[in-house]
């Protein structure tokens, strides 16, 4: 599992870095104000894409692994699914729009459905790929889109043209460049011939729509804050708050990429005691390199901020302080909640999933209008903190692991897995 972690780890970096170069030219290009539309404006796309992808990335991800259906079938499946989820998704973006509260219109709507349709096309191709178990390629559709999107920004600062809708056609460019890439690699390398069949793609939903309903409400509990800002706060609070859960994100990239691993691996292994451990002893390795990671931000992170993103933005480090505690236990979250969906039990993440969104959505009401970001960042960490919590408890209970050994770590059980885990 390292080897395959490791093969992904200096895309992780580059990604990071990447993210980070985005981010600060975003964030001085654009100003608070207009950064805080920009955020407003995907978590359209992204909110759809999470309702309309109806799991069929991890449902691809698990036929392809498991072999249960043909391969063929399974990619026909995809293409159908593809094509009724476009079309019932561009609707959905459609009418969103007549419920913004600044007003924008439908000037957006053409790159808004773009945007929309590329990622969810590229969604079910790194389904497909983790299905085969090509990490690299998995990640390579990440890093060429990035890569792109981040040179057109670069650009368009250095020149002085970096406006909304330049930042939008950069964004569209680099999904367009990537979903033509990997297209033309998926259709080079499959030799089989495409069944469109209907009755597969509906197997495949009865299969997924567990997983569809967990993404959904994983998604929302990240962006909600941001629906909910934009209507009972400023933009300018959008802009600040959105700087804050992107530093949040950049703490979670590690943790991602032994996700990815275990996401691939779970849908390709046979269950088994050993296997548990070296997801428990990941999780802890993630917890505690978070924790770190968390701790060198409260005490560089102030004048990191200032002196990186601007005066404009100082806010933000208040604001990340209170989410930190929930950043932290949504580790646990995100690495124990891949190994129950890698192994077909998505249902677990709903049970985890749904109080913490409620409790989002509760306490954004009462704490947005009064305190702005920070009060979406207080909900926000409450939230992830019960995430974290509750999926140690399910976990625990549901593979027979006492909760402290899912914590707790010791250099016996370091030397211990180690040469397992490089296999």
């Amino acid at each position: 599992m390292i080897k395959d972690t490791m093969s992904v780890f200096f895309i992780k970096v580059f990604t990071i870095a990447s993210s980070f170069v985005v981010m600060v030219i975003l964030a001085r290009g654009l100003g608070a104000e207009n950064r805080g539309i920009f955020s407003a404006l995907l978590v359209v796309p992204q909110l759809v894409i999470a309702l309309t992808e109806g799991g069929m990335r991890q449902a691809g991800t698990y036929f392809i692994g498991k072999r249960e259906i043909s391969e063929s079938k399974v990619l026909g499946a995809l293409i159908l699914f593809l094509s009724i989820a476009s079309i019932f998704g561009s609707f959905l973006i459609y009418f969103s729009l007549d419920f913004n509260s600044f007003e924008l219109g439908k000037e957006y709507l053409f790159p808004l459905l773009l945007i929309y349709f590329l990622n969810l096309s590229l969604n079910l191709i790194k389904g497909v790929y983790l299905g085969l178990g090509k990490i690299k390629k998995y990640n390579s559709a990440v890093h060429i889109q990035q890569t792109i999107y981040m040179s057109i920004v670069l650009l368009l600062y250095f020149y002085e043209e970096l406006t909304l809708e330049n930042t939008l056609f950069s964004l569209i460019i680099g999904l367009i460049v990537s979903f033509v890439l990997n297209l033309y690699y998926l259709v080079r390398n499959t030799t089989v011939i495409l069944s469109l069949d209907f009755s597969t793609m509906i197997i495949m939903l009865k299969k997924s729509w567990m997983y569809a309903l967990v993404f959904f409400l994983i998604l929302s509990n990240y962006k909600i804050d941001i629906i909910f800002l934009t209507s009972w706060s400023t933009l300018e609070q959008v802009g600040i708050y959105t700087i804050s859960t992107q530093i949040a994100d950049m703490l979670w990239q590690l943790p991602a990429a032994f996700v990815v691993v275990i996401m691939s691996n779970a849908s390709r292994s046979v269950e088994n005691d050993n296997w548990y451990c070296k997801v428990v002893f990941l999780t802890k390795i993630n917890l505690y390199i978070t924790c770190l990671l968390s701790f060198v931000f409260v005490v560089f992170g102030g004048f990191f901020v200032n002196i990186i993103f601007g005066v404009e933005y100082a806010y933000s480090y208040n604001v990340m302080c209170y989410l930190l505690p929930g950043v932290i236990l949504m580790t646990l979250f995100k690495t124990l909640n891949a190994d129950f969906a890698g192994n077909g039990k998505a249902h677990v993440g709903l049970y985890i999933m749904g109080p913490a969104v409620m409790i989002n959505i509760l306490m954004n009401y009462f704490l947005i209008p009064g305190y702005g970001a920070i009060g979406a960042a207080i909900s926000s960490s409450i939230s992830y903190s019960v995430s974290g919590i509750i999926s140690v408890f399910l976990y625990s209970r549901i593979r027979n692991v006492p909760v402290g050994k899912i914590i707790m770590i010791s250099m016996k059980e370091i030397k211990g897995n180690y040469k397992e885990l490089i296999r």
